[in-house]
């Protein structure tokens, strides 16, 4: 008799093993797998992700926004246009690369910008280039210091 209670006692330890195993295993590749979320939303997330990066100087003063940047343009005969919108707590600055309709030489070159937005500190400010949405790499200036003199070292 004792020999049967005994193996009953391991058949229910081994049971409330693999049950615990079971729930925290599960829970685990759940977490992984960012709680529950599609494969598909996964994928439309990582499409969304900002392609490029663009550096700009930055400096609220005075109750403006202030960026100062360069863009990397296709040919000389190429410019850089923005457009500002506002929309209530969010500003969108659109940046366009537009061709002048002139043949050039395929030579890289360099055009800086400036961009003024008057607005509270904390307002929302989202850049796009061509459309697609820019990750800013941001170095933010000092009120006292000057933002066109300010130079930025990156490494790498």
């Amino acid at each position: 008799m004792n020999k049967k209670y005994f193996a009953l006692f391991i058949l229910i330890l081994v049971a409330i093993f693999l049950l615990i195993n079971y729930t925290v295993l599960n829970k685990d590749f759940t977490n992984q797998n960012n709680e529950g979320v599609t494969r598909e939303e996964l994928i439309k997330e990582e499409e969304n992700k900002p392609r490029q990066t663009v550096d700009v100087k930055y400096q609220y003063k005075d109750d403006m926004h202030v960026f100062v940047g360069e863009i990397d343009l296709p040919t000389p005969c190429h410019s850089l246009k923005n457009k500002i919108t506002n929309n209530g707590d969010i500003t969108e600055v659109f940046l366009s690369i537009v061709n002048d309709g002139e043949v050039c030489a395929q030579v890289i070159s360099t055009e800086s910008y400036v961009i003024n937005i008057p607005a509270k500190r904390d307002q929302t400010i989202i850049f796009y280039l061509d459309n697609e949405i820019v990750n800013l790499d941001i170095f933010e200036i000092p009120e006292d210091q000057d933002i066109y003199e300010a130079t930025i070292f990156k490494k790498g």
